[in-house]
């Protein structure tokens, strides 16, 4: 699957998962929304929980080859909706979404350099560049957003 394939994939999936949870739980009552708990240990306000997302995202990305970026930002979506429509998660949150989506986007070029090399139709080093430069670009945008989030919310990083 071609790279830019992927991302779009990633990036419909993300959305299509959180406008379909956040509009489920905008008509259904209190009592009956959705919360979607991620396969990993997630709260809200907890910045190890943050960590833990944004590496969740980028190592179930590299699962075949790139192909499971769509998969894990699904997962993250529906995990964004559902605990944003109940109040759980406050709206500064969200902007987590796109250091992760860049982390996936990180491990689908990964897995696009291994299938070249496999192929010899390029190198894996001239993809594993680019790679490092997206994880390394949405690593520094994450802690760049934990560090307004703490500034924000007057919470101390641990």
């Amino acid at each position: 699957m071609h790279i830019n394939t992927v991302a779009a994939l990633a990036l419909f999936a993300f959305t299509a998962a959180f406008f379909a949870v956040w509009l489920t739980n905008q008509a259904a009552p209190a009592e009956q929304q959705f919360i979607f708990l991620p396969p990993y240990h997630y709260e809200a306000d907890d910045y190890w929980s943050y960590l833990t997302a944004f590496f969740f995202a980028t190592v179930f990305s590299l699962l075949f080859f790139g192909a499971g970026a769509p998969i894990a930002m699904a997962i993250e979506g529906a995990k964004y909706a559902s605990l944003y429509s109940v109040g759980v998660m406050p709206a500064f949150d969200l902007a987590f979404a796109v250091p992760t989506l860049i982390a996936a986007l990180a491990a689908a070029t990964l897995g696009q350099g291994v299938i070249a090399d496999y192929r010899n139709k390029g190198s894996l080093f001239d993809y594993w560049r680019t790679s490092v430069l997206y994880f390394n670009t949405a690593l520094l945008l994450f802690f760049i957003l934990l560090a307004i989030r703490a500034t924000v919310t007057s919470v101390v990083l641990p």
